[in-house]
Order: structure tokens, then C-alpha cells, then sequence
């Protein structure tokens, strides 16, 4: 199995060179995004940009290639310039079949069928650039502030797709064999950043983030021998411009092996579950999701390696096994529409998020927190739009922030305000 999923990439790309060259229909499309970001309350870190000071970015350019050289075979890829292109990467790439009129599958590197929001993550079809804290900080789909590319939840695998008609609707299952998400280290959401201390000593803390880390930038490969299985159940009503769906993963999530020594060194298990439903009509939207995900690591493990240069100490650490969840609603209205068939439109746009990332036990994640955005869209030309967006996020039990995090510059309210101009084709 294992081998077999490492195999699947290298399937959907080969499979090119086996159809004739006169068989095959090209077709491309693509949009990309900019913004100017301003946020505040954020801590300063060492050598890296401040977050609160005002930036400009060409945030992603993608093109979307399929070449379909039957009416039952398409070959589908998205092809990523992200970080002021810095960052070039496929995000995904894959072979996908359609056997018939209920079932087809694909294999490659794929976009999880996890929640709503992964599966349709480009920004154009989207109300708001900035991603809900399902896709920010339970799955892996767009990473924390200062990592602006591989926007998408994908892996290596193979997925199975079958729709049944029922009374008023559609049926879909969505199931998947996947590499899965993994780490090297004792703790899944290790990632770290070091404060600017005013007192030297670069302190370190794990700001508990989420998943993003642990997506890695190779996931051609898998750190242990299990693999994950997700699964997606959707109904979609055929009368009204709704759909409601639930969620599952499963899987192991490190590299170790027991030995006599560390009994306790094996691949912990991860498991994820969530449900999300969508009211979208051409009007006015509705929709939202809500997940929990159930880590198995090791108590009191660090987050970070003893030895990294510059690490003074390290500001809290693991606690064992935890939960971890979020939630948001979003509700959007074309407050007026213009134009010859109204494709000019004025959006109005609010959100609300909720997330707990803490470990059990844990004593401050300034990712513990609630958050409003509210956001404004123009449609002024039939493939461009024009956001802006502003947030206010506040953090739970910031009485406990750590002494360093306040004196490099972390405040209880952080806030944001970006605008946007997006493009398609």
C-alpha cells in the first residue's frame, strides 16, 4: 500500500505520454490576487518583517491546466507562484476517471476532500481573502501570517468519488487513501518563531498554530509506514442552492518506532471530524463549518531541539494528548447590483470565527481566539474584484501571556485591514 501510494503521482503525470498528441484538448485558466496588509497587536520577531508595519504583495498567480482527451479521462493541474514569486509549486496534480454517470476516481497529488472550504480555496470564489480558522488552523489549507504560499490542503493518494440521486437531492461520498500528515519532531504543531526581546536572549514559543507545519513542503512522501483515510459525505438539494456535509480523517502522524529504550516512540494517532453546510444563493450566502481534531503526542515534549542556534528557552512546550477546534458562520448580501445582466455588484460581508488550539493544559496560545471580519466586495468588471476587509481578533486568557510575548509587542486585540484586487480568466 504504501509503495503504491508513492507510486500514484508518478501515474497521473506519466499518463500524458500515452495518449496521442492529436487526442488531446488543452485548457487554461487562472486568476491571481494582490493586497497591502496593515495588522496590529502582532509581537515582533526576530529577523523577520514586522507584521504590524504595512506591506505590499503579490499574494498568488495560478494557472489551472486540463487536458481531457476523452470525455471520460481528464488530466488536471494547478501551477502556484506565490510570495512575490518566491515560491513556484504545484498544488496539485492528478489523473482522474470517470467510470460512469455515479462513480470516478483520481490519483495523484490531490486537494483532501476534508470540510468545505479546502476543495473550493481559490480566493475568487470566495467572499473574503482571509481564510476561516477551519482552513487556518484545523486543516492545514493556508498557512499563519508570513507564509503566503501553498495555499491548499493536498497530498499524495488515490480517492474514490460516488453519487447517488435520493428523494430532492444528491448523495456524494468522497473516500481517500493518503499519505496523511506527519512530523519529525515529538509535538504535531511544532512550529516556532523567536521573539525580539529587548532584554537579549531571543526567546522561543510555539504559538500553536495549528496543522500548517505539519503539511510539510514534501508530502511526495510519507515519514511513517500508516496512511490516512478521509472521508465526505454531501447531500445537495436540487430545489434550493444548499448542501450540507460531514467529515472524517484518520491517521498517524510521526516517523517514530517503540524500541526497549522509549517504549512510547511510536506514530501517534490523529483523528479529525467536522461537518459544514452552505445556503448560496445568488444573492445572498450563508454557509460555515465546524471541526475537532484529537492529537495523541508525547507529555512535556519540546517543541523545540535544545541545540537550535539562538533559542535562549523555549516559553511553553507540550502537555500531551489534546483537542483542538474551530468554528465559523459567514453571511454575505450584493447590497446593489448594476450592469447589463447585473454582473456589477457591491458585496457586504461578515464572519464570525472561534478556535481553542491550546494542548490540555496548556498556559497561552495567542492562536486561542475569537475573531469578526468584516469585509466590503466590488465587482467592476465582469473577471475582477476589488476587497477590502477589516478584523479584530481577540485572545483568551491573555492574563497569562508570557512576559516576553508583551514586551515584543503582543497586545490581547490584534487587527488587520487588507485590500485586495483579484482576477481570474
Amino acid at each position: 500500500m504504501r509503495r503504491s501510494i508513492h507510486l500514484a503521482l508518478v501515474v497521473a503525470l506519466l499518463s500524458l505520454s500515452l495518449i496521442p498528441a492529436n487526442a488531446v484538448e488543452l485548457n487554461v485558466s487562472g486568476y491571481g490576487n494582490g493586497h497591502y496588509m496593515d495588522m496590529g497587536g502582532m509581537p515582533r520577531q526576530l529577523g523577520e518583517q514586522d507584521l504590524n508595519d504595512g506591506f505590499m504583495q503579490l499574494r498568488e498567480f495560478s494557472l489551472f491546466l486540463d487536458v481531457e482527451p476523452s470525455e471520460n479521462l481528464i488530466i488536471s493541474a494547478e501551477l502556484e507562484i506565490a510570495d512575490n514569486g518566491h515560491q513556484i509549486s504545484a498544488n496539485y496534480a492528478y489523473l482522474e476517471h470517470q467510470v460512469n454517470e455515479k462513480f470516478s476516481w483520481r490519483a495523484g497529488k490531490i486537494l483532501v476532500p476534508f470540510l468545505h472550504y479546502n476543495e473550493n480555496k481559490p480566493n475568487f470564489k470566495q467572499n473574503l481573502m482571509s481564510q476561516p480558522f477551519t482552513a487556518w488552523t484545523l486543516a492545514p489549507v493556508n498557512g499563519v501570517p508570513g507564509k503566503f504560499h501553498g495555499f491548499g490542503w493536498d497530498d499524495v493518494g488515490v480517492m474514490g468519488s460516488y453519487t447517488l440521486e435520493v428523494p430532492s437531492g444528491l448523495l456524494n461520498l468522497k473516500v481517500a487513501v493518503m499519505n496523511g500528515l506527519g512530523s519529525d519532531t515529538d509535538v504535531l504543531d511544532a512550529n516556532t518563531i523567536t521573539l525580539e526581546s529587548v532584554v537579549g536572549g531571543n526567546p522561543v514559543i510555539r504559538p500553536r498554530d495549528g496543522f500548517i507545519d505539519a503539511e510539510g513542503t514534501n508530502n511526495l512522501r510519507d515519514n511513517n509506514k500508516e496512511k490516512s483515510i478521509v472521508g465526505k459525505l454531501t447531500y445537495s438539494s436540487i430545489n434550493h442552492p444548499f448542501d450540507i456535509g460531514v467529515s472524517a480523517y484518520r491517521g498517524r502522524w510521526n516517523s517514530h518506532h517503540p524500541t526497549q529504550s522509549n517504549p512510547d516512540a511510536e506514530a501517534k494517532n490523529l483523528t479529525m471530524y467536522g461537518i459544514h453546510a452552505n445556503y448560496m444563493a445568488d444573492r445572498w450566502t450563508l454557509k460555515g463549518e465546524w471541526g475537532k481534531a484529537n492529537v495523541e503526542q508525547t507529555d512535556s515534549a519540546l517543541a523545540v531541539p535544545a541545540a537550535q542556534p539562538g533559542a535562549a528557552y523555549l516559553v511553553n512546550k507540550a502537555t500531551g494528548d489534546y483537542g483542538l477546534w474551530a468554528w465559523y458562520v459567514e453571511g454575505s448580501v450584493k447590497a446593489y447590483q448594476w450592469g447589463e445582466d447585473e454582473d456589477r455588484f457591491l458585496r457586504l460581508v461578515l464572519r464570525y470565527d472561534r478556535t481553542v488550539t491550546n494542548d490540555r493544559l496548556g498556559i497561552f496560545s495567542p492562536f486561542n481566539r475569537s475573531r469578526w471580519t468584516y469585509g466590503t466586495e466590488i465587482q467592476f468588471v465582469a473577471n475582477a474584484r476589488l476587497r477590502y476587509e477589516y478584523q479584530k481578533a481577540e485572545i483568551d486568557n491573555f492574563q497569562l501571556a508570557p512576559a516576553p510575548y508583551t514586551a515584543a509587542g503582543g497586545e490581547k486585540e490584534a487587527t488587520m485591514n487588507m485590500t485586495s484586487l483579484i482576477f481570474w480568466f
